[in-house]
This record gives C-alpha cells, structure tokens and sequence, in this order.
C-alpha cells in the first residue's frame, strides 16, 4: 500500500473535518511543517541569552507605534529599509525622516511579495527623487555600499532568526558610529498562521554579542513590534 504524501494527508484531515476549524488546523500544520524552510528550530537557542543584562535595556523608550518611534530618527539622513512590500512604511519613513536618500530593498521574488507588488512601489515613489529601488537580496543589497554609510538601517523581511542575525551583523558595518539599526516583528510569531519567528532571538543575541542595547520598542495591541538599536558607548 503506497504511503500518502505530507499534503495528501493533509488534504484528507481536511475533508473529514468541520469547516470551522480550518483556520485552527492550517495553524496547527504550519507550525509542524512552517513553510519558511530558514525558520531554526529551537537548538539555536543555545546560543540566545535567557535575560538581557541591565546595561543592553535600561535606557529603552517605549512608544505606541513604529511610527511614532519614527520620530526619534535624526531627519535627512540616509536610510535603507529592507522589506518593502507595497511602500505603506516607506510612505511613513519619507513624510517623517524626510530622508535624504531611502533605498527601497526587496526581492519581491515569491508569490506573495512579487512582481506586482514590485510595479506598485515603482508607481508610487516614481516622482520621489531621494527614493532608489533596490530589486535584491538584503545582505547582498547591504554589501553593495560602503562601510559606515546609512544612518537607519530597517530590517523587515523573513523574520527568521537566521535571516535577520545576517541583516544585523551586516548592518552594524553599514550604519554610521552613531548609526540606529531597527525593525519590525519583534514577536514570537504570527499566532493565526503557527509561524514562528525568530527577531526576539537574534536581536537579544546581537545586542550581548556585539555590545549594542535597545534604545526605543514600539507597543501595538496588535503585537507586532518594531526594536530600534545603538551601540553602546565604550
């Protein structure tokens, strides 16, 4: 007797099952089998700090939203946001930093990030001159420029832990000496979909490893946090 395949058996539990608890299963099964195949599993915890110490928090400030945490960002500086989707935040970065250059950095190579979410960005900031679309990998993109050249690197992609250790070990290259590196999702996951995420980790890794504290997070209800970081002064 053939064994049924990972999503065969899936579709059968499905079937059987009442409608009304799809939603539950496909968390559920999500969470067994996550579709982001970089997703570690909970090993690398080994290396992540139980607690922060004191010095990595003590000088947190806690805002009510990512953009309000905006506006702690010294204006007309040089900015790159990794993760654009389609520009909702990079609308919110303009109007509040007022960069002098933004470098939009994304893939858009997957079906739910793609083309024409990539043609939307293009339209929407086609008649912004310090906007520049980068169509590529972020650590790729990052290791394009210069050392020492942004002065805000924000990180929103995979959300995966070893995705966003790469995008903050470079970025740390990136920024200015007084340079801020942030991010969004700093959460245990997408509860409604059973993805988990790795950005709690491998900025609490980070910040030991490589003396940098968290000097503003962001509130929301809705639970997915943004982190802004600086290095600590030696």
């Amino acid at each position: 007797m053939r064994k049924m395949s990972r999503d065969e058996y899936k579709s059968k539990v499905m079937e059987i099952t009442p409608s009304r608890l799809h939603p539950l299963l496909k968390g559920v099964y999500r969470t067994v089998f996550p579709e982001n195949k970089s997703i570690k599993t909970a090993g690398h915890m080994e290396s992540v700090p139980e607690n922060l110490p004191d010095k990595h928090i003590r000088n947190v400030v806690v805002h009510p939203s990512r953009e309000e945490m905006l506006t702690t960002i010294p204006k007309e500086g040089k900015v790159a946001e990794l993760g654009v989707d389609e520009g909702d935040f990079s609308d919110q970065i303009i109007s509040i930093t007022e960069p002098e250059k933004l470098f939009l950095v994304d893939e858009w190579g997957t079906e739910r990030y793609g083309e024409e979410k990539m043609r939307k960005v293009k339209k929407r900031f086609d008649d912004h001159t310090e906007v520049s679309i980068v169509r590529e990998r972020s650590e790729v993109a990052l290791n394009n420029f210069e050392d020492g050249f942004f002065d805000l690197v924000y990180i929103d992609t995979t959300h995966s832990y070893e995705q966003t250790s790469v995008e903050l070990d470079i970025s740390q290259r990136k920024v200015k000496e007084d340079g801020i590196i942030a991010g969004h999702d700093y959460c245990v996951g997408n509860v409604s979909r059973g993805v988990p995420y790795g950005v709690i980790s491998a900025v609490h890794e980070f910040c030991v490893r490589e003396n940098w504290q968290i000097s503003h997070l962001s509130l929301e209800t809705h639970g997915y946090r943004s982190f802004a970081l600086e290095k600590i002064e030696t």
